[in-house]
């Protein structure tokens, strides 16, 4: 059984999908996660993936700031729980009028953002994306675990950038961006962008920033052990 966060995007930047499109998306989507997360497990040896993230269970608010701000970082990885549970959001803005580094400092968070509704299932996270706004997705994830890849069956490009941790975000305060950590960006075409980024023991901080040209469902897929 699958959890669902669910929120209401701002007007400015929603987008209306048929059921139908929604249908035959979805499936393909499926699919191509099935196969990813195949090829990933026969590499890696390792079984089905299961996500484990923080707060999910435990916060009812959309709060981005709780009392573990102050938990230590190893290995690029939160040593405590944050309180924050996975959020997606979208920004009116065009991502492809920003530097790496205006990215990488979080310059797109520009007015006021929109929630989307987010899927976790137990080997990837899905959404749905909005056609010309920037789509941020925050979580943080316990390890050991690997990013795999970010798959948007429909789409020619996907534009995106992937942080984790403090680069992405600092332990406990979801807005906040840090230094260091790993960054992996994707301007290629194709509907595949291969990730391949192990996560180590603790609550790795993650932060997803994806344009797209089309509207599609997007699945971020994680594999067990790195």
């Amino acid at each position: 059984m699958t959890s669902v966060v669910s929120a209401s995007a701002s007007a400015s930047v929603s987008s209306s999908v048929s059921a139908s499109s929604s249908a035959s998306s979805s499936a393909s989507s499926s699919a191509v996660v099935s196969s990813i997360a195949s090829s990933s497990t026969r590499s890696s040896g390792s079984g089905s993936s299961s996500i484990s993230l923080s707060g999910w269970s435990s916060v009812e608010s959309s709060s981005w700031v709780s009392n573990s701000s102050s938990c230590g970082v190893v290995s690029e990885a939160c040593q405590c729980e944050p309180s924050q549970t996975l959020l997606g959001r979208v920004w009116d803005v065009d991502l492809r009028q920003y530097s790496e580094t205006q990215v990488a400092n979080g310059e797109y968070r520009v007015g006021d953002a929109g929630d989307i509704s987010v899927t976790v299932g137990g080997s990837y996270i899905r959404f749905w994306t909005t056609v010309g706004a920037v789509t941020e997705v925050l979580m943080y994830v316990s390890g050991p675990k690997e990013v795999v890849a970010v798959i948007s069956p429909l789409s020619f490009r996907i534009i995106g950038y992937a942080y984790g941790g403090e680069g992405a975000m600092v332990c406990g305060n979801m807005t906040g961006i840090g230094s260091g950590g790993w960054k992996s960006v994707d301007q290629e075409w194709g509907p595949r962008w291969r990730v391949n980024k192990g996560l180590k023991g603790g609550w790795t901080p993650l932060r997803f920033v994806l344009y797209f040209e089309y509207s599609d469902p997007v699945d971020i897929v994680f594999s067990d052990g790195i």
